[in-house]
């Protein structure tokens, strides 16, 4: 999720640049437009991973199992 908002925030970022005088558009564009493809794709792995752990996908409930191991793990630190 974390790389999907980072993802946003390069997309924003070229868009403003894109509207700087002093930069070459065309390599703004295509960096965005990679954003747009890379987004896509990590939305696309998202809801995969979601339908693999077994997430209620109504509520984004985390499943149990899932959770405890989370929990050993945040404890084990």
């Amino acid at each position: 999720a974390s790389g999907i908002l980072k993802l946003r925030d390069l997309y924003h970022y070229q868009l403003t640049c894109q509207s700087d005088g002093n930069n070459q558009v065309l390599v703004h564009q295509a960096i965005a437009q990679s954003t747009v493809i890379a987004h896509a794709e990590l939305e696309a792995c998202m809801e995969q991973v979601l339908l693999l752990e077994g997430w209620d996908r109504a509520t984004l409930t985390m499943p149990p199992a899932l959770r405890a191991r989370q929990l050993k793990e945040l404890l084990a630190d």
